[in-house]
């Protein structure tokens, strides 16, 4: 589980569009959010283990 602000930080991004894209994210059920931080659903770390550039 990570933060928001370590994840901007990461993806180099301002925190409001982000967090508007991680709901985007958990309405395909691909994120949970928790009170303090966000997570990959089982659902988004099967999508991601498909997508993965080898």
């Amino acid at each position: 589980m990570r933060r928001a602000p370590d994840l901007v930080e990461i993806e180099g991004r301002e925190t409001a569009p982000f967090k508007i894209d991680v709901r985007k994210l958990k309405g395909l059920g691909l994120t949970i959010s928790h009170p303090v931080g966000y997570e990959l659903s089982p659902r988004g770390l099967a999508y991601r283990a498909r997508t993965a550039r080898h």
